[in-house]
């Protein structure tokens, strides 16, 4: 999962530190609809105290989809959990 966030499918989390456990993906469910759009991820990822899953249906790529959501998720969460 860290290397999603290295050399994958989830460069935008590269630059936050606190951030290292990352998955995208898609899930085909018609043949004629778009896959569903699914990212996990963790975090810090030596000490993990947060964990988001997030599910488009039918949202398409997980890159373009469900990491702007996470995102957010994540960004909130360091705004207003992490003490440095």
């Amino acid at each position: 999962m860290r290397e999603v966030v290295t050399a994958g499918t989830a460069p935008g989390f590269k630059r936050n530190r606190h951030y290292r456990g990352r998955k995208t993906g898609t899930a085909q469910w018609k043949t004629k609809e778009p896959s569903h759009a699914w990212f996990t991820g963790f975090g810090p990822y030596n000490d993990p105290e947060i964990a988001v899953t997030v599910l488009v249906e039918a949202g398409g790529e997980g890159s373009y989809t469900a990491v702007p959501v996470a995102r957010k998720v994540f960004e909130w969460w360091a705004q207003n959990r992490i003490k440095n």
